[in-house]
């Protein structure tokens, strides 16, 4: 009985430092896509179409309308319509 416990005391421990070394080298995914296409305001689906070209479902880029620092977009693509959202420069 007492031994059995202690084999799966070690293969827990042996389990938990696997997961430590995968969490140790643990990299970000990067950075969002940034798009300066010059859109119309909103943009339209084939604005943000032609920003993005085509993406899977679950894509999230950010729409920068022609450069300008005014207008940004959070876009978003679900595998069948585009989303987006503005955002509100700070101040």
């Amino acid at each position: 009985m007492q031994q059995d416990f202690f084999k799966e005391l070690i293969s827990n421990l042996s389990d938990l430092s696997k997961r430590i070394t995968k969490f140790e080298t643990w990299e970000p995914l990067g950075r969002a896509t940034i798009s300066t296409y010059d859109s119309s305001n909103p943009p339209s689906e084939a604005d943000v179409i032609a920003a993005f070209g085509t993406q899977p479902s679950g894509f999230i880029g950010l729409l920068d309308d022609n450069g300008a620092n005014t207008n940004v977009y959070i876009c978003m693509y679900n595998g069948t319509s585009w989303w987006y959202t503005a955002l509100t420069k700070a101040v």
